[in-house]
């Protein structure tokens, strides 16, 4: 049995670190991540599910944790935290068609592979590149060939460190969530059917130029 007075400190510790997100700057659909994390730390011995759908076994401890995080964020937030919590999309242009795999957010270490059956998805830690394009049939992945599949894995490896590192720089870019935006006209256009790669440039082009203008403003030039 687990104390009220605990779940009261409990909340109050959310709070605090909900409001250290704020003054980072971090993005609504991005703090619940970034409570988890803290409360990570400040409990290190206590496993703590990454969502509360899926609490882990004789983790009592823990798995209450994660209930009270989602009870507050759902409470504060609401339809705001509604959102998938990757990292981001990488876009392939593979047989003529643009693939979107998706980069999922993980903590520790993950393991990419790339298997054909999309029925192997892999231990706890692994995941099967293919089964992030949610596009992808049976049919489409036969006929790819051994230099597409080597350019999935290359780009996708590149990918997840370029969104790593911008995750990371989110917290001090003075214009993140500019940066964000950019890619998400990025994404927009590569999307739409009359796809209008003068505007993909564009927006490519003020991204690189708003992460380069954070760093300066950030050395005080």
């Amino acid at each position: 049995m687990i104390p009220k007075r605990f779940e009261a400190e409990l909340n109050n510790l959310i709070e605090k670190f909900d409001k250290e997100a704020i003054d980072k700057r971090i993005a609504v659909y991005q703090r619940y991540i970034y409570i988890h994390s803290r409360l990570g730390n400040v409990f290190p011995t206590i496993p703590l599910p990454i969502v509360v759908n899926s609490p882990l076994n004789d983790n009592e401890l823990g798995n209450f944790i994660v209930e009270c995080l989602d009870k507050w964020c759902r409470s504060k937030y609401q339809n705001a935290r509604r959102t998938n919590l990757d990292l981001g999309m990488v876009i392939i242009n593979l047989q003529g068609d643009l693939w979107r795999f998706s980069v999922p957010n993980f903590y520790g270490k993950c393991e990419f592979f790339i298997e054909k059956n999309l029925n192997i998805k892999g231990g706890q830690n692994q995941t099967n590149i293919l089964r992030m394009c949610k596009e992808i049939t049976p049919f489409m992945i036969e006929r790819l060939t051994d230099d597409e599949l080597e350019l999935i894995i290359d780009l996708y490896s590149k990918a997840l460190e370029s969104f790593q590192i911008l995750n990371h720089w989110n917290s001090y870019l003075i214009f993140a969530e500019s940066i964000r935006a950019d890619l998400r006209s990025i994404k927009n256009h590569l999307e739409i059917n009359n796809q209008n790669l003068g505007q993909v440039k564009y927006a490519f082009m003020q991204c690189v130029e708003k992460i380069l203008k954070s760093f300066l403003l950030k050395a005080g030039l």
